[in-house]
């Protein structure tokens, strides 16, 4: 009989310490973020160990509130694109020379894989700028059709940080203006300014999975010069647009034929989804969306996002975002115990945020109940850092209903708020306005740290996080 009430009491208490504490404490936010910004989680990059770990993680709490869990026992899954690679046939060929892949050429990872054979017209920075501040067309008076189209990366206002041209200078862009010109095929080449040594960039994916319908390739200014074939270099090209600051056109004699072949990675991921019931009959039907995003960008490196350019090292994200995470956690917790709401709350932690929203874009795409039924998103990104001063809170979408501004101005409670009236925007509220739905976006702001492995748990003001 004694050991009966000893199990009893041990089955008790295990459960009783299991059960979620309904305050939001320092403690519980230390803990919340000391485990999502761990090393052992490798920087939560989308698709990974670490990530997948962070999502059982938020699950379980989420299942210790007393939450309801949503699609697969709480897991949206879904698949995305991660990394490319170089797959097997990629060929140069220049006036019957044959070039060595990842030696003198690359394919782009959003490049058609394909093979194309034709001439080639070089176009400049292959850039199309129409402002009224800023004319730019370097394919006036340039016949590219059914050829491949030579450019310069970069742009002919390169040293200038404030340059005009930086927005229209992507290799997106460019590929986009060949496309649009009918050309054949795209081959950008890096001038002396851009590039002091001839080499080629690694095969970088640029976190979007869309492809173009040419292919698309890098080579050294050695290729490209036997395609201009003596009649001028690469390196004087350059030097005269950027002098003369005006294009330069020129039909070259050179065949080039290519096959490109690129493969992207893909991985399957999962947002972390649970529900908390309204328990007003004419307004459970209502739902407000709390979501944050849980991943980041692992190991950072090139493609990734990291600022930190040259440094491959755990990017821990504890403001970027487990922060935001922490948070939806403590209010899962806190309104699954008081039972006061009258509307529906449904809890999501998004992955792939960094990929470019595709988490919330996931969610919205097949969410679990009609999005009609949303009547307000709160996204919480980077709420780690409150600055002890000045209580600068920022929240964004604060025009996109009418009584928001006047609703945030009676609650403040010791913040000084900056609005922007906004509902789009890098993170993931955007993809719900874009559904209609009204956004609060709730950020304490950026800092140095930002996408760098500096951004660590010590760093984090815990107190204004509570607050």
């Amino acid at each position: 009989m004694r050991l009966i009430v000893f199990l009893f009491i041990i089955i008790g208490f295990t459960v009783s310490a299991q059960k979620s504490n309904p305050e939001i404490t320092v403690k519980e936010l230390k803990e919340n973020i000391g485990y999502l910004a761990s090393d052992e989680l490798k920087g939560r990059k989308s698709g990974e160990p670490g990530e997948l770990m962070a999502a059982e993680y938020i699950r379980d709490k989420f299942k210790n509130a007393g939450l309801e869990l949503l699609f697969d026992n709480g897991f949206q899954n879904f698949g995305l694109v991660t990394s490319a690679e170089i797959g097997a046939g990629n060929k140069l060929i220049v006036n019957g020379t044959d070039f060595e892949v990842e030696k003198s050429f690359l394919p782009y990872a959003f490049s058609a894989n394909t093979t194309v054979s034709a001439g080639v017209v070089f176009a400049g920075y292959g850039l199309k700028v129409n402002r009224d501040t800023l004319q730019w067309d370097d394919y006036k008076g340039v016949d590219v059709n059914g050829k491949w189209v030579l450019v310069l990366q970069g742009d002919p206002d390169l040293e200038n940080a404030q340059s005009p041209f930086i927005e229209f200078s992507s290799e997106r862009s460019k590929a986009l203006n060949a496309a649009d010109n009918n050309a054949a095929g795209l081959i950008l080449v890096a001038g002396k300014k851009f590039r002091e040594k001839d080499e080629l960039a690694s095969l970088v994916f640029d976190k979007n999975s869309a492809r173009y319908a040419i292919p698309i390739i890098e080579v050294t200014r050695e290729v490209a010069n036997k395609i201009l074939g003596g009649k001028t270099t690469i390196e004087v090209l350059e030097t005269e647009i950027d002098s003369l600051q005006k294009t330069i056109g020129l039909k070259t004699d050179a065949t080039v034929s290519a096959t490109t072949n690129a493969i992207q990675k893909e991985a399957e991921t999962r947002n972390v989804v649970a529900l908390l019931q309204g328990n007003d009959k004419n307004l459970k039907n209502e739902y407000i969306v709390v979501g944050a995003h849980f991943d980041h960008l692992g190991m950072g490196g090139p493609g990734s996002g990291s600022r930190a350019t040259d440094t491959v090292a755990v990017h821990n994200g504890a403001d970027d975002n487990a922060s935001g995470v922490a948070t939806i956690i403590q209010l899962a917790e806190k309104l699954a115990a008081e039972k006061s709401n009258k509307r529906s709350i449904i809890f999501a932690t998004f992955s792939a945020e960094e990929m470019g929203l595709v988490g919330s874009k996931a969610f919205v795409n097949k969410p679990p109940v009609e999005t009609e039924k949303m009547v307000a998103m709160f996204n919480f990104d980077m709420v780690g850092r409150l600055d002890k001063t000045t209580n600068a809170l920022s929240i964004g979408g604060s025009q996109t209903s009418k009584e928001s501004e006047k609703l945030m101005t009676d609650l403040n409670t010791g913040f000084e708020l900056a609005f922007a009236p906004e509902g789009v925007g890098p993170s993931d509220h955007a993809s719900f306005y874009l559904q209609n739905i009204p956004v609060f976006f709730v950020s304490t702001g950026a800092h140095p740290d930002y996408h760098t492995p500096n951004d660590d748990a010590e760093f984090i003001n815990y107190e204004g996080t509570k607050k």
